[in-house]
């Protein structure tokens, strides 16, 4: 047990190696395959929404938005590590600029919204109001979406540092700590430690998920 607790600690330690940027790693993908595997991952999770509007009629359709319309930089090159993450976060930042409020404001919920108070009661009351009546929901859904891309880049980044970390073993530099490749060195050799640390790492992954959820509902409520 201490043995793969350490193995965890060498782990963990990795993958901020790997955020800088490490090059020769196996793991790297487009954005296209990105997505492809981030919707093979939750096709039976109905959630959050994985497109940010019904104009694109499935993923083939967000795939082409964003590669010849918002001409989303290294949408074509392979990366991994914090690259991967910087181009990520610029999909995601597009998603969000599709948040809108889906149902016609009716002339009715205005005037009931406005209802009266002891205090002054603004129009931009009225409309806070209304948009959190009404937007709650469908921005609730894309910022899950947001939440669970970014769990499932961190859950995708295990491959990746335990091939760099693994790749270390023999390299002559003192840059780089020696306990880094042992740890990888009885990660690839004992399937018990590996699956423990892998398991670990993704319940770390929705841990985190579960406090970004938690942090925007207490922001709206």
């Amino acid at each position: 047990l201490s043995t793969t607790r350490e193995c965890g600690v060498s782990f963990a330690k990795g993958l901020v190696f790997v955020m800088e940027g490490q090059l020769g790693l196996d793991y790297s993908v487009t954005l296209e395959e990105e997505l492809q595997e981030f919707h093979q991952f939750h096709r039976s999770n109905d959630s959050f929404s994985k497109v940010p509007t019904q104009e694109f009629a499935g993923l083939g359709d967000y795939v082409e938005y964003l590669r010849d319309e918002a001409k989303l930089a290294s949408f074509d090159v392979n990366l991994n590590g914090g690259a991967q993450f910087r181009r990520l976060m610029s999909e995601v930042e597009i998603f969000l600029r599709f948040s809108e409020i889906a149902v016609e404001t009716k002339k009715r919920d205005v005037i009931q919204a406005r209802g009266v108070s002891m205090s002054s009661l603004t129009w931009r009351d009225v409309v806070v109001k209304l948009l959190g009546n009404e937007a709650h929901l469908p921005l609730q859904r894309r910022v899950r979406y947001v939440g669970e891309r970014i769990r499932w880049f961190f859950m995708s980044q295990k491959d990746a540092v335990l091939d760099w970390m693994t790749k270390l073993e023999g390299r002559d530099d003192k840059v780089f700590s020696m306990l880094l490749p042992q740890a990888a060195k009885i990660i690839n050799q004992n399937e018990i430690t590996k699956h423990l640390l892998y398991e670990a790492w993704d319940k770390a992954c929705s841990r985190q998920l579960n406090h970004f959820l938690e942090l925007f509902d207490n922001m709206l409520t």
